[in-house]
């Protein structure tokens, strides 16, 4: 897997997208989702938290 599919993972779970979505939609498997959202926890909440304050209506 690539930085730039992590990045976007980390993206599309802060977006709030389920995993099994995520998977499908970058072309990996389910556990490397869940393993790349478990590495990056904090990562994920920061960027939702940063995405909610640009676009309040987004959630």
């Amino acid at each position: 897997m690539t930085n730039e599919q992590k990045r976007e993972i980390i993206k599309a779970l802060a977006y709030g997208l389920d995993e099994a979505t995520v998977a499908e939609c970058n072309g990996v498997s389910l556990e490397d989702v869940h393993d790349v959202a478990a590495e990056n926890s904090a990562v994920v909440i920061a960027k939702r938290t940063e995405i909610q304050e640009v676009y309040p209506d987004a959630f």
